[in-house]
């Protein structure tokens, strides 16, 4: 039996919205997506969805890293058509 059951999480436990016409004791499978939206900037704050020294924190974090691609062989030649 498979139906799509809208519920909320409350005090520890999925609550259903709407009336749910099972036995009691009868098992299920839950697989849980969040309905709640994610943050979003707006045009008078751009990055209010980062925190507030986020950038500051991380301007400059892999000055000195070395990033160098090594050598990675002869690359195969193929037939001209």
């Amino acid at each position: 039996m498979s139906q799509k059951i809208h519920a909320i999480f409350d005090a520890g436990a999925f609550r259903p919205l709407q009336p749910v016409d099972w036995p009691d004791g009868t098992r299920a499978e839950i697989t849980a997506v969040s309905e709640a939206a994610p943050p979003t900037a707006d045009a008078a704050a751009p990055f209010a969805i980062w925190p507030a020294d986020y950038f500051e924190q991380t301007a400059g974090a892999l000055a000195g890293e070395n990033f160098e691609r090594p050598p990675q062989g002869k690359l195969p030649q193929r037939n001209d058509w």
